[in-house]
C-alpha cells in the first residue's frame, strides 16, 4: 500500500475553541507528508485556519451552561458516532491523543482492537502527576493494546518501557513540535516588549511561565532569584501564569512574600493569570533565558514555546529535559534543583550575554529543525505504513 493511500482518524478531545495546537499542527505536516488525514474536533469548534484538512466536529461542547443529562447524552452520542464513522470511512489506523474520560475511552479502545482495528496513542505524560491508580490501571490497559505508543523523547520510551514492561519496539520516538503559531506577524523589538512590563534594554530578565502548581517549583526559583539579585546588576523576573487550587495560591503567596524582601532596585513582574495566546509573545521576546524548576515532569510544552522565541532555557534534569537541552548550548541542566544551585546557573548564564543569544540562535535553530512539525510527520509516516503492512 502506497503512503499517499493510508487513511488515518486522529482522536483529540482537548481541541477545543482555545485549546491544544499539538494535534492541529501535526496532522497539517502529516497531510503535507502524504497522509489521508482528518482530525475529530469539538461540536463547536471554531475554524482557526491552521488546516487544510478534513476536521469532523463531532465531540460535545465543554461549555458549562450544558447540563449534566444532556453532556452524557452526547457523550454516549460522541461514540456512537466515531464507531459509525470507522465502519464507514474504513481507516487504516486510528490515533489517539489526549483522552476526555480515560476509564470509559480505554474500554472503547479495547473493543476496537477486538475489532481488529489498528490503533496508535500518543502518551504526552508519560509518569501523570495526578493519576489514581485506578486511572493507573485503565492506562495500562490502553497501553497494552495499542499496536504503537508515540512517546516525545528516548528518556520517555525508556521510562515508559520500564513501567509497563513491554517490549519498547511498540513505543517510538517523535519528538514535539514548535510553538511558531505563538510567533505574531509583526514580530516586537525586544525594547518595545520590555516596555510593556516597564523594563529596560539594561535590565537581565528570567521569564517563569506557564499555569503555576507546587511541581514546577516556582519557590524554588524565588529563593535563588533572591540569592542570584546579590551578585547580578539589573536583574529582572517575570512570572506569568495563573494559580488554581488553594494550595497552589498559598506557594503564590509564599513566593510573593520572598520577593517582597528585595531591594527596590530588583524588578519583579507577577501576572497571575492566564496568557491568552495573543499575549505570549511579549513575554518571551521580553526575556533573555526561560527558567523551568521543576521538580517532576516527563516532558514540557513551556521548553519548545522558548525555543520558538530562540530563548535558552535553565532546566532542572527531570523527565527528559537533560535530553532536550544541549548542555551550555541551547540551555543550562542543573545537577539539582537547590536554590544555591539554580542561582548560580543564573549567575553563569548572565555573566555572557553574547553567549546567552548565541545559545537562543542555536535554541531557534532545533526548534525549526529538530523540534518542526515536518520532521514529526516524516517520522511518523513509516511507522503507520509499517502499522498496516499485513493488513
Amino acid at each position: 500500500m502506497s503512503a499517499s493511500k493510508i487513511k488515518v482518524l486522529m482522536i483529540d478531545s482537548w481541541v477545543e475553541k482555545n485549546g491544544n495546537y499539538y494535534a492541529l499542527h501535526l496532522c497539517k505536516a502529516l497531510k503535507e507528508a502524504g497522509i489521508d488525514i482528518s482530525l475529530i474536533v469539538i461540536e463547536d469548534y471554531v475554524h482557526n485556519g491552521i488546516n487544510d484538512y478534513p476536521l469532523l466536529p463531532l465531540g460535545p461542547s465543554r461549555t458549562k451552561s450544558v447540563s449534566k443529562f444532556k453532556k452524557i447524552f452526547k457523550y454516549s452520542n460522541y461514540l456512537l458516532n466515531i464507531y459509525k464513522l470507522i465502519r464507514r470511512e474504513k481507516y487504516d489506523v486510528i490515533h489517539f491523543q489526549y483522552f476526555r474520560r480515560l476509564r470509559m475511552e480505554s474500554l472503547y479502545f479495547l473493543m476496537l482492537k477486538l475489532m481488529g482495528i489498528k490503533l496508535a496513542h500518543t502518551v504526552h505524560d508519560v509518569t501523570p502527576l495526578n493519576n489514581s491508580k485506578l486511572d493507573h490501571y485503565f492506562s495500562l490497559l490502553v497501553y497494552k493494546k495499542a499496536d504503537i505508543l508515540f512517546v516525545h523523547s528516548n528518556s520517555n520510551k525508556t521510562d515508559l518501557a520500564q513501567q509497563i514492561k513491554l517490549n519498547d519496539e511498540k513505543i517510538k520516538v517523535v519528538p514535539h513540535g514548535d510553538f511558531d503559531t505563538f510567533i505574531p506577524d509583526r514580530i516586537p523589538a525586544k525594547s518595545e516588549a520590555r516596555k510593556f512590563f516597564g523594563l529596560s534594554d539594561e535590565q537581565n530578565v528570567i521569564l517563569f511561565f506557564g499555569a503555576i502548581k507546587e511541581y514546577k517549583g516556582l519557590d524554588i526559583l524565588s529563593r535563588s532569584f533572591s540569592l542570584a539579585s546579590l551578585k547580578i546588576n539589573n536583574l529582572a523576573l517575570i512570572i506569568a501564569g495563573e494559580a488554581g487550587d488553594a494550595e497552589t495560591r498559598q506557594i503564590v503567596l509564599k513566593c510573593k512574600d520572598i520577593l517582597s524582601k528585595l531591594p527596590n532596585k530588583v524588578k519583579v513582574v507577577f501576572h497571575e493569570k492566564y496568557i491568552p495566546d495573543s499575549e505570549v509573545a511579549k513575554y518571551f521576546i521580553a526575556s533573555d533565558v526561560v527558567v523551568l524548576p521543576y521538580r517532576g515532569i516527563s516532558h514540557s510544552g513551556v521548553l519548545h514555546v522558548a525555543y520558538s522565541f530562540g530563548r535558552p532555557v535553565i532546566v532542572t534534569d527531570v523527565g527528559d529535559f537533560k535530553e532536550s537541552v544541549e548542555e551550555g548550548i541551547s540551555g543550562f541542566v542543573l545537577s539539582s534543583n537547590s536554590p544555591e544551585n539554580l542561582s548560580e546557573k543564573i549567575v553563569q548564564a548572565f555573566s555572557d550575554k553574547l553567549k546567552l543569544e548565541k545559545m537562543g540562535t542555536y535554541a531557534r535553530n532545533l526548534s525549526e529543525t529538530k523540534y518542526s512539525w515536518k520532521n514529526s510527520a516524516l517520522l511518523m509516516k513509516p511507522i503507520y505504513e509499517n502499522m498496516i503492512k499485513n493488513m
